[in-house]
């Protein structure tokens, strides 16, 4: 792997603040530079310039992948100047599938590798870890977290070794502690699944939890671990479109079951309400469109909180302290409903909408303050951009 510093890099976005955008909200139309231009049929099938661009969670570099002759590159931006400040890509038979950040620091990449005598390159459930200002960084899951000097190392027990013949799911990156991240590995061969707690610096693991059942994989079960009350869930969905709703006793090293009624296999957990007793999920909830239900763990009851007619929610926009101040739907083209118009964020949002009309539009937050937002926008005839 190799590093190089860009600062001559011309980098085509912006990132707007809360209060800025806030300034030009009476202008109500879009600027010129994102006038759809017209597409010949070449441009459908052409991998995007950039993309994966993202915030890190205080707000002070953006990330992003840019192909560099067929090659993607991962290009990290100070937010302060706009310039680029690295570029982190791999020589040979490796290269960048598509990453995560672990901390304000440190970046978790996928690998893709190219395999002998085929075309298309494969995911072996490595990852790789590295400071966005570092020229090489390490693998910390997968076989090659296992080798040194080409071999592998002599302290590494069997049991060790098929831990990492899996592939695996960050489920959260632990704000709390920027060192460690969970992840649940669905192993090779159907051998069931794991969560582990990841250190992305050395690659230390720690054995939190097996789920139940030897056939399980991240296509039958879906895994959530809620930091503020530190509690691990599972969603299984079984052959007979039986689904199983359980939480992980850490006590008792046990699975406990809930058995509400109307649950579904589209069911995904959002997080906790305010008061902390009850979950705010994605679901039906008895409603003929998926909908914001409220999920009481103590009476294994669920309820609808929001609803839209007719048409399917598509997500639940909370700020840092689990208060929900908007969602979105699509009925025609992508909408939002704003929930509490007072909310900073919200306002913001009603900002965005305004200046932007008839894109599909995505807002990602810092999470460390809420002050910065990274903005994306998308149509059917335009390349997606980003403010």
């Amino acid at each position: 792997m190799f590093s190089n510093v860009m600062k001559t890099l011309s980098v085509l976005f912006l990132l707007i603040s809360l209060y800025s955008v806030a300034e030009e909200q009476k202008d109500h139309n879009v600027d010129s530079d994102i006038v759809a231009n017209a597409l010949d049929i070449k441009s459908l099938f052409q991998t995007d310039d950039y993309r994966n661009v993202s915030l890190s969670p205080d707000g002070k570099h953006i990330a992003l992948i840019r192909n560099q002759k067929d090659v993607p590159v991962i290009i990290i931006v100070d937010v302060a100047t706009m310039q680029a400040v690295n570029q982190i890509y791999f020589a040979k038979k490796d290269s960048v599938g598509h990453y995560l950040w672990a901390n304000n620091d440190r970046l978790l990449i996928f690998l893709h590798t190219k395999q002998r005598n085929e075309e298309r390159d494969a995911y072996y459930g490595e990852i790789y870890s590295i400071n966005i200002d570092e020229d090489e960084g390490k693998f910390i899951f997968g076989v090659r977290s296992l080798v040194r000097r080409g071999k592998i190392r002599k302290n590494v027990t069997n049991a060790d070794y098929e831990k990492h013949l899996a592939h695996p799911r960050i489920i959260s990156t632990l704000e709390s502690d920027p060192e460690h991240i969970i992840i649940s590995t669905s192993q090779y061969g159907s051998k069931g699944m794991w969560v582990f707690k990841l250190n992305v610096y050395n690659g230390t693991t720690e054995t939190l939890a097996q789920v139940n059942g030897y056939q399980v994989d991240h296509k039958t079960t879906r895994l959530w671990y809620l930091e503020d009350k530190q509690e691990l869930w599972s969603r299984t969905t079984l052959p007979n479109i039986n689904v199983i709703l359980e939480r992980y006793d850490f006590s008792s090293n046990n699975w406990i079951k809930y058995n509400p009624e109307s649950i579904t296999q589209e069911l995904s957990i959002i997080g906790y309400s305010q008061d902390k007793q009850k979950l705010i999920v994605s679901d039906y909830c008895g409603n003929d469109t998926i909908s914001i239900c409220l999920f009481d763990p103590s009476k294994q009851t669920i309820s609808s909180l929001y609803t839209v007619d007719g048409t399917d929610v598509d997500w639940l926009y909370l700020d840092n302290e689990n208060i929900p101040y908007a969602l979105s739907y699509f009925d025609e083209y992508p909408k939002f409903k704003i929930l509490d118009e007072k909310h900073s964020m919200a306002k913001a949002l009603t900002g965005f909408l305004s200046k932007f009309p008839g894109y599909k539009l995505k807002v990602t937050w810092d999470s460390a303050l809420g002050e910065k937002a990274l903005i994306q926008l998308s149509s059917d005839v335009q390349p997606t951009l980003w403010y």
